[in-house]
This record gives structure tokens, C-alpha cells and sequence, in this order.
């Protein structure tokens, strides 16, 4: 079985029906640079669920092949957008996890999916969430439906990644059931340690001490 997981914040967005495209897209701008649950808003598993729908279609899957599990603040509209996609056998949301719980879960998944906040109108999103480090640290393949932000860069380096265009419903499908078929696959993936030891936290706050320390010291050569 091929398990996906993702905990996290996920609020709700809805279609815009705006005609003025304009005001659209000004609206799209302002709302993505507010605060973290509106920005969570931009953050959509709708395409993970468009591409689990295709494979449905194609061979009426269900938990006993692929499982996606959602937890914490997860909008309960998706829940009712699951049902009516008709892929309830095989995607699961629950609520709030304690941090100890839900880091283990995290550790029982086969991959995690880590859904990006959508940039302001056609641009890129500059966000780079800190899920991508708790993610990082669990040493498993990302799911990431996006392969130009800034954050797509980080897990590329990382080697954990596993990539689709945005909104390439049909390359994801392909790409969970090639997971799902061929499980060890997901042992092709190999993680930079290196690469991954250096975004730690440890590592950063040692990168600032230095900053700072030769901040003061030629603060004292230079008075």
C-alpha cells in the first residue's frame, strides 16, 4: 500500500467568479501576502484529489492500494468535496495531533505531500513554508505538485523530491500509480544529507552567531 500523508493547516478556496479579472487578480495578490490561515487558503490538495479521481475512474482503487491521511486544521468543506469526488475509500481527515503524534505519523507514511501556497496572480510563490524542514528532517520522498518556486528548489537539492507540474492532474495520477504498482521506487529516492544537515536548525542559529559575532567585532575595531 502506498501511503501519502500531510499534516498541517488547510483552509478553503473557492473559485473565484469574479469578471473583472483585474479586480481578480488584485484580490489574489492581497490575499496571498495576509496572515498564515488565509495564506493556507492558497494552499489547495485539489489537484492531489483530481488525480486521485482519475485513477479511481481507471480502476476503482481504494485504501488497500493508496491511503491519504490529512490532519490538523483542515477545512471540513474538503471532507464534503472528498465524498462528492467519490474518493472517500481511499483519503481520510482528522483533526488536531499532538506534536509527538503527529510526527509519528508523519514517520508511518511512505511519502509526504506538501501543498504550496498559490503566488499572486500568474508569478511564483516566493513562500517557503516551514513545513518543508519538519518534512525534510523525516528523510522521506515530498510529493510537490509545483517545480518552480523557491521552495521546490530546496527539496530538488534535497533529493527527496517527486515532482508534476502544477495542476497536471494526469502526470500525477500516473505518478502515484507507478508508486503504488512499484513500491520500491520509493527506495530510488536518496536523500543529500549534507545538504539537509545544513538547513537544521542547529546549523542555522550557529550561521547567525557568526553573523553577529563579526558584526560586534568590527563594531569594536571601528569605534
Amino acid at each position: 500500500m502506498l501511503r501519502i500523508g500531510y499534516g498541517g493547516t488547510l483552509g478553503y478556496k473557492q473559485e473565484s467568479r469574479d469578471s473583472n479579472v483585474f479586480f481578480s487578480a488584485f484580490r489574489n495578490y492581497f490575499w496571498t501576502y495576509r496572515n498564515n490561515f488565509e495564506l493556507s487558503s492558497t494552499r489547495s490538495p485539489l489537484n492531489l484529489f483530481k488525480a486521485l479521481q482519475i485513477i479511481n475512474e481507471q480502476r476503482e482503487i481504494d485504501n488497500s492500494e493508496i491511503l491519504v491521511s490529512f490532519w490538523g486544521a483542515i477545512d471540513a468543506r474538503y471532507k464534503e468535496l472528498v465524498i462528492e469526488m467519490g474518493i472517500e475509500n481511499f483519503v481520510e481527515i482528522s483533526g488536531f495531533l499532538s506534536k509527538e503524534a503527529s510526527v509519528s505519523k508523519l514517520q508511518e507514511q511512505d511519502v509526504l505531500f506538501l501543498p504550496l501556497e498559490t503566488g499572486a496572480s500568474n508569478h511564483k510563490t516566493l513562500f517557503i513554508p516551514g513545513k518543508v524542514f519538519e518534512y525534510l528532517i523525516q528523510m522521506k520522498p515530498i510529493l510537490i505538485d509545483d517545480t518552480s518556486s523557491d521552495c521546490s528548489e530546496i527539496v530538488k537539492k534535497s533529493g527527496l523530491g517527486l515532482f508534476t507540474e502544477r495542476g497536471e492532474s494526469y502526470a500525477l495520477a500516473e505518478l502515484l500509480l507507478d508508486l503504488a504498482d512499484n513500491p520500491k521506487k520509493i527506495l530510488d529516492v536518496h536523500a543529500n544529507d549534507e545538504f539537509i544537515q545544513s538547513l537544521s536548525f542547529e546549523n542555522r542559529a550557529k550561521e547567525m552567531a557568526e553573523v553577529f559575532n563579526e558584526l560586534l567585532q568590527s563594531n569594536i575595531r571601528y569605534s
